[in-house]
């Protein structure tokens, strides 16, 4: 990281009884619903320096994006695809007359139906 790309800023430390650091605004002690601590520590600001970094200008979150949604895409095709084929596993295997295969079964067959008079109505379509 280079030294000019670092920004310096003070942030208010306070400490709590458990030992936990937090950097967040103290919030006052009636909203806590517990009595104010008096500390030595509290009665001191600590200070500390954190360092921020500027992102870098090559990358724009538009183009790191694009790629996620068919990645998204992809994953749910597979999980479809997975679990038909589990589906049609366990019907053809296991278990043909249960209920579950033979909702299955009527889903296929309407489902297979209608896709093939899709793409019979657009095969007369196109080569028409």
């Amino acid at each position: 990281m280079e030294a000019e790309s670092l920004t310096d800023a003070s942030v208010s430390v306070s400490s709590s009884p458990d030992g936990l650091v937090s950097i967040l605004k103290r919030r006052r002690a009636s909203l806590d619903g517990l009595p104010p601590l008096i500390d030595s520590a509290d009665k001191q600001n600590i200070k500390r320096k954190v360092r921020f970094s500027e992102p870098e200008e090559g990358i724009e979150q538009d183009e790191v994006g694009g790629d996620s949604c068919l990645i998204l895409l992809l994953l749910c095709l597979v999980t479809v695809v997975i679990s038909i084929g589990g589906t049609t596993l366990y019907c053809t295997l296991v278990d043909t007359y249960s209920n579950i295969c033979t909702d299955f079964t009527q889903n296929v067959d309407f489902y297979v139906t209608n896709v093939r008079g899709f793409l019979e109505g657009l095969g007369q379509w196109l080569w028409t």
